[in-house]
């Protein structure tokens, strides 16, 4: 049996999490290694044998830099996520911050529009009551 690699490892574990955030459309669990291998035997760039699939996901093999750019393509991911990259982490937490910023930015506007949407519902379905006029003199009955 082929050793694990620190490297082989990380690249495998990422791998998986790539793997189980895809998940399978039919019974929604995390895809398999072979369901993979009969969407990745599609793609030229990708087409590997399922023994070189297998050995990536459990850490015992280290892909060529082609593959690891074909899997990013493929996953939607940059190709920096397979390595222990400190920037591609540092610049996914900065984006969702910004994300975060956007959407409270977002949620007190709207509950400001709340507030004049109510404001202005309560002054429309109270129409203002005019004071009585007190009777004039040559109004009263003789």
């Amino acid at each position: 049996m082929a050793e694990v690699t620190p490297t082989g490892r990380q690249f495998g574990g990422r791998l998986r999490l790539l793997m189980d955030s895809l998940g399978d459309p039919e019974t929604g669990r995390p895809i398999t290694v072979d369901a993979l291998h009969k969407i990745l035997d599609r793609d030229p760039e990708l087409a590997m044998n399922r023994a070189q699939l297998y050995r990536l996901v459990e850490g015992t093999a280290v892909p060529r830099l082609d593959v690891v750019k074909a899997l990013a393509r493929f996953f939607g991911v940059p190709a920096s996520f397979f390595v222990d990259d400190p920037t591609y982490r540092d610049e996914t937490i900065a984006r969702v911050d910004a994300a975060l910023t956007q959407v409270d930015a977002m949620i007190a506007r709207l509950r400001e529009l709340r507030v004049a949407l109510v404001r202005d519902r309560d002054s429309l379905a109270k129409p203002e009551k005019k004071a009585a006029k007190p009777p004039r003199p040559n109004d009263t009955a003789h």
